[in-house]
């Protein structure tokens, strides 16, 4: 009977295995674009690790900034070196940020004014805690 019950057993637990997402599929992470925001993707998936390292990878060669903590949450990118207001979805919500750039990025709590400081070249951490969620605007100065 011992037997028995071990044979079912191993079968439902290779059943369920074949049945269930290969972990390949599992940690794919998604990037959908916000509909009507140039730049804006919501990223999701499984496992915040592997969300986090696909997201900043995903920023490629700009500058991206992301909604939460270690690049996880919505990702924008940097359009082009200037002056942009970061996507209302954004606005006031950005916690950490990735520049892949040598470009050094001034950080704005409103339009242009409440300077919050300098982000440099080849930042890529979480932002300054005295400047999580205020970050509304940026000056790619390039």
């Amino acid at each position: 009977m011992r037997k028995l019950l071990s044979v079912f057993a191993g079968v439902a637990a290779l059943a369920a295995t074949l049945a269930g997402p290969s972990s390949a599929s599992a940690s794919e992470t998604r990037f959908t674009e916000v509909a009507g925001v140039s730049g804006l993707y919501r990223v999701t998936g499984a496992g915040s690790d592997v969300i986090a390292q696909d997201a900043y990878d995903r920023c490629g060669a700009g500058t991206c900034f992301f909604q939460h903590y270690q690049g996880e949450g919505l990702l924008w990118v940097v359009p082009s070196c200037g002056r942009h207001h970061l996507p209302d979805y954004l606005d006031g919500k950005s916690t950490s940020a990735w520049n892949r750039t040598p470009t050094p990025i001034i950080l704005y709590d409103g339009t242009y004014t409440g300077r919050l400081g300098t982000m440099p070249g080849w930042f890529k951490d979480d932002l300054n805690p005295a400047h999580d969620n205020k970050l509304s605007s940026v000056d790619a100065a390039c």
